[in-house]
């Protein structure tokens, strides 16, 4: 389980995050739900905003509160997988697959 989000700051800077497993659990934990959305009617942007916090958490590039990261933030954008493909940076160089 993943999901890439693209997070724009009001400083304008945009930073990329991909949330995995550990991250929709501090959802599920924070707002007693099932994080994944099957639907419209299910869709909070609260959702979207804490699985990019709890992933830049424990990647250790915030170390904000949640309440206080997300009244930085400008928007908090899923991205699909093409999306993120084309925004990720791919290495410069081939690295070694072994022999």
């Amino acid at each position: 389980m993943r999901q890439a989000f693209e997070v724009k700051y009001q400083t304008g800077t945009t930073e990329l995050v991909v949330a995995y497993y550990p991250d929709f659990i501090v959802v599920e934990e924070k707002y007693d739900v099932n994080p994944i959305v099957t639907s419209w009617d299910q869709f909070r942007l609260k959702y979207n905003a804490c699985a990019a916090w709890a992933a830049l958490t424990r990647e250790k590039r915030t170390d904000k509160p949640y309440d206080e990261w997300v009244g930085t933030i400008e928007n908090v954008k899923a991205l699909d997988e093409d999306e993120f493909e084309a925004t990720h940076v791919p290495l410069e160089s081939n690295q070694p697959t072994g022999s």
